[in-house]
């Protein structure tokens, strides 16, 4: 968008909620009036601490289209843990006797505030704001991992959904950060693996839809609103819960359209449980993912001294 020119080709970009903030504060975006979106009244307050209110409040600079509190799997069976929604700690992941070289962690930058959530949690390291940790801070939360490295805690760092996916059937970790569709494939397969309900919180994010300043101008704004209702609509709502157990912005109508159109039982059951488990998760006050972390370099440069 800001090298590229992408608003020149594109009627609507992505990325995590916040990433609109560069982008409006060089005038690339244009703010979406919902009052042309037939699906926006009855947003819940959820949905709307994850929608930046553009300036002056007209409109929003973005609208959420999937939503979701990642956390790590575990094979809960083998560490005689609870299965999901039983809550269990991040401490599973990071200081755990049971997982000694059996963990699998993000080999980004996510495995700091990952690991940040735990620390700050249980006071062992004094943190601020997760979403915008000082240099001094990720280095703390890197000298933390530096130690569980040491001691052999980690087996080994994924890029990939392929990669999470194969470390759990191949089953050579016992727990691992990762998306929640990682985990369902592992228990597609069979296996005995559950997506955390934590104890102390979640990196809480939501992917959001955004209109380049350029739709205006070559008269493709009704279409692009067009889609953004669609997309907030029973039909993807219904089809995203059901699939990934992700949230979108009227999941009341996901369950509305499954019920209207005599879906199984146990898919609706599944819709319906990803609603319950949304409304579990977003309470707990750890963090949400900012999408545009000012202090991106520290995070890096921490996570890459841990790597190596």
């Amino acid at each position: 968008m800001i090298a590229n020119d992408a608003g020149e080709r594109y009627d609507i970009v992505t990325c995590l909620t916040g990433a609109y903030e560069p982008l409006a504060d060089q005038d690339l975006l244009l703010p979406i009036d919902t009052s042309r979106l037939s699906h926006w009244p009855g947003i819940s307050e959820l949905i709307r601490k994850a929608t930046p209110v553009a300036t002056g409040g007209k409109g929003v600079w973005s609208v959420p289209f999937q939503l979701n509190a990642d956390a790590f799997c575990y094979f809960w069976k083998e560490l005689g843990e609870p299965d999901a929604p039983g809550e269990v700690s991040w401490k599973i992941l990071f200081d755990d006797k049971r997982t000694l070289g059996k963990v699998a962690l993000d080999g980004g930058l996510y495995t700091i505030p990952y690991c940040a959530i735990y620390l700050k949690y249980h006071k062992i390291v004094s943190i601020g704001d997760i979403a915008n940790m000082t240099r001094s801070e990720c280095d703390s939360v890197a000298s933390y991992l530096l130690e569980r490295k040491k001691a052999g805690q980690f087996r080994a760092y994924y890029k990939s959904f392929d990669e999470q996916v194969q470390l759990l059937t191949n089953r050579e970790v016992l727990a691992e950060t990762c998306w929640e569709p990682a985990a369902r494939a592992a228990q597609a397969k069979g296996l005995a693996v559950a997506h955390a309900y934590t104890t102390e919180g979640y990196d809480k994010w939501a992917q959001s839809l955004m209109i380049p300043a350029q739709v205006k101008d070559r008269g493709s704004l009704d279409k692009a609103l067009k889609t953004i209702d669609w997309m907030m609509g029973g039909a993807y709502a219904a089809e995203k819960s059901a699939l990934e157990g992700y949230l979108t912005p009227r999941p009341d109508l996901g369950i509305a359209y499954a019920r209207e159109h005599q879906w199984p039982a146990a898919k609706i059951a599944a819709i319906e449980a990803t609603v319950a488990k949304m409304n579990a998760k977003f309470v707990k006050d750890l963090y949400w993912d900012p999408g545009y972390t000012k202090s991106l370099e520290y995070y890096e440069s921490a996570m890459a001294r841990f790597r190596s």
